[in-house]
């Protein structure tokens, strides 16, 4: 498995126009089931921070988001938790 920074990712626009070829992105996988999705979580929060008062609607649409993927990793470390795994 390659580590570090490095192109992962095919990124297009959902209607179809250029993607500034210059531009920079940074993909982060939040949900439940990703490798590291409580840190991207937490990366997530503070962006949402950082953008309230320009992007308030973004800003509580990521956190709703986020909040739901918290849930169900609450809810699998839970289910783990209650398996005896000793037997």
């Amino acid at each position: 498995m390659k580590l570090g920074l490095f192109g992962k990712y095919i990124l297009a626009k959902d209607n179809g126009e250029d993607i500034d070829p210059r531009a920079k992105y940074f993909v982060l996988r939040y949900d439940a089931d990703a490798e590291h999705g409580a840190q991207s979580r937490t990366a997530l929060r503070l962006y949402c921070q950082a953008i309230r008062v320009a992007q308030p609607q973004l800003a509580d649409e990521l956190e709703a988001a986020m909040a739901v993927e918290a849930r169900k990793t609450f809810h699998i470390s839970e289910e783990l938790k209650s398996h005896d795994l000793t037997t």
